[in-house]
């Protein structure tokens, strides 16, 4: 959708000047409320978020009051979620998703819950209004939400911003107009064909840079050079008015820019905001992962005739000399700062060459999937007697969690060892730990061999189905990662360039924290046991990193799917008794919703 603005109405200016106070007095670090606001207005949509959250406080006091532990799994795994990421500095929503089906859940228990009290209530005239209420409230909960969710998706079915704003472009400016872009966002024009992008000169904005008298003349000749300015999405204007100590300089530059006291005019807007029956809901103040990459809001402003290159100097660096920076080194708390301890550098340098790690002619790397696969399996079938007395309520005891046990038991012990550095994470060291689980589960499996051999005579299609769903997912993403393995992507890079660099540096660690492949001589000050878990697997085997990230990935699916398969059947079958095969369909459902269904880039390979 494209709007053109007056270039200077009272309330235009008004709503940017008040967007950027707003911006500027917003603090970096958010308060605990702010990722439940999140999970309510975009994660799951107004009422079914309400909802899930008193149903999981209702959940809360029935397990304690009443003692009904049927709640305790899904009551106590999304507050302890909640509580421990909602408390961390980075609040994204994507760090929230393991507690979204449960919500779900709960609002759905919630909801049955009060139309199966409603049914008992009895009024004077005969009329059940305490069950018509329960059902209005499920009614406007199904059609809201579902409501939300065409409204929402209808954003992928419009094109995307960026290449309107580019059209515009193409369309509207004169080839040879130089255009002001900012780093770190995409720059527009985009290509298009029959036109050259190349057309139009571009000037770089590196607002991201610190605050200085040397950015000062940059950013001077940044606008004297632009004739206009193309920002594609909120990146940056959202972001850095959050800091305005460290960038005094930059946050007047956004707000002089969106009042018009710059001299910059505003042209025309691109959005595509979630709409339903013409009614549009902007969401410019949902998170990142949507305001830059799905629907950017992208606005452009074209330089005024009576743009003064001096004053906009004068402008910028008035409270130049308000600026407040720290650096990591100064603001860390710890005696080496990001860097490791000279001795811990000198023994990760000392841990071995690639060719002496990986032989790209060996069996393993001959073949890999195969290789991989008998690994996975042996953990999980050396993981299943150990959780066996722990699960002997679930209908399948527990074997759809095994692969995904023995694979955090293993990386586990193997993490654990080298952090603490009782042994250098090398080869051995990962047999020794394998050795050491097998010994362990060769204890459960004489302990308990009675009951795993009557659960093998009695389930024995139940494993053999799971067997096949987890083999189904994981070649069905082997053949799509082989038809397109590359780990670059094809215009940006992406995240994988730094996943693949992150799982190299685990593999040749030989303690951890990881030494940082992107700061010599630093440890990596980031979340990596992930890699761990799969680097284990990729070290002790000696397959090729590359290939083995590519085997990692389908392993993700297949252990999603089968736990979801698992949790669907054993939340199904002990505490409803339904059917084998009803039950065993739910489950197949349940992991087609949430491996198959929601992957659109799945389908689009379809």
């Amino acid at each position: 959708m494209i709007r053109r603005p007056p270039r200077s109405t009272p309330d235009y200016i008004r709503r940017q000047r008040q967007m950027c106070i707003r911006d500027s007095q917003w603090t970096d670090r958010m308060p605990l409320w702010f990722p439940m606001k999140n999970l309510v207005l975009w994660g799951v949509g107004i009422p079914l978020g309400i909802i899930a959250w008193v149903g999981w406080g209702f959940g809360l006091v029935r397990l304690f009051r009443n003692r009904e532990f049927a709640h305790l799994v899904p009551v106590l795994w999304i507050g302890a979620f909640f509580l421990y990421q909602g408390s961390q500095w980075v609040k994204a929503m994507r760090y929230l998703l393991p507690i979204y089906p449960l919500l779900a859940l709960m609002a759905a228990w919630l909801l049955i819950w009060l139309l199966d009290w409603s049914k008992t209530r009895k009024s004077g005239n005969g009329r059940n209004l305490a069950r018509d209420a329960a059902l209005a409230l499920m009614i406007v909960t199904l059609l809201s939400t579902g409501l939300w969710a065409i409204a929402f998706t209808g954003i992928y079915w419009r094109t995307h911003p960026r290449i309107e704003a580019s059209s515009w472009i193409y369309e509207n400016l004169e080839p040879g107009k130089t255009i002001a872009t900012e780093h770190w966002d995409d720059g527009l024009p985009l290509p298009a064909p029959g036109f050259d992008p190349g057309s139009y000169p571009r000037v770089e904005m590196r607002w991201y840079d610190p605050d200085t008298y040397d950015k000062l003349e940059d950013a001077q000749g940044w606008l004297d050079r632009a004739d206009y300015i193309v920002l594609s999405s909120n990146r940056l204007y959202e972001s850095i008015p959050r800091l305005p100590r460290r960038y005094p300089m930059t946050t007047r530059f956004y707000r002089s820019l969106f009042d018009g006291s710059l001299g910059w005019n505003m042209v025309a807007e691109f959005s595509s905001f979630p709409n339903l029956f013409s009614i549009s809901i902007p969401d410019t103040s949902a998170e990142e992962a949507f305001t830059v990459y799905d629907h950017p809001r992208v606005l452009n402003f074209e330089k005024a005739e009576g743009y003064d290159s001096e004053r906009t100097r004068e402008l910028l660096g008035r409270d130049l000399e308000s600026r407040i920076e720290m650096s990591p080194k100064q603001a860390t708390k710890t005696r080496h700062g990001l860097m490791l301890p000279p001795e811990r550098w000198e023994s990760q340098q000392e841990g071995g060459s690639w060719s002496s790690l990986f032989d790209p002619g060996s069996l393993p790397n001959r073949y890999p999937v195969a290789t991989w696969l008998i690994v996975v399996e042996i953990l999980g079938l050396l993981c299943f007697p150990i959780l066996f007395p722990f699960t002997k309520n679930l209908t399948d005891k527990g074997y759809s969690l095994a692969k995904a046990g023995g694979l955090l038991l293993f990386g586990w012990l193997a993490w654990y060892l080298a952090s603490l550095q009782i042994m250098e994470f090398s080869r051995t060291m990962l047999f020794g730990c394998f050795v050491a689980i097998a010994l362990v589960s060769g204890v459960f499996t004489w302990r308990y061999r009675s009951r795993i051999r009557a659960f093998w005579d009695s389930q024995r299609s139940l494993i053999v189905t799971e067997e096949a769903l987890f083999l189904t997912l994981f070649l069905l993403f082997v053949v799509i990662r082989a038809a397109n393995p590359d780990l670059w992507h094809p215009w940006r890079g992406g995240e994988k360039p730094m996943d693949f660099s992150y799982l190299n540096a685990v593999v040749k660690s030989v303690s951890f924290p990881p030494y940082d492949p992107w700061f010599a001589g630093g440890y990596i000050n980031y979340y990596y046991f992930g890699f761990v878990l799969y680097g284990a697997i990729i070290k002790l085997t000696g397959i090729v990193p590359e290939v083995g990230y590519n085997l990692a990935i389908p392993t993700i699916v297949a252990l999603t799917g089968l736990g979801t398969f698992g949790v669907v059947l054993n939340l199904l079958r002990p505490v409803t008794r339904m059917s084998r095969i009803r039950a065993t369909g739910f489950a197949f459902l349940g992991t087609f919703f949430t491996v198959i269904a929601g992957n659109l880039g799945l389908w689009k390979l379809l």
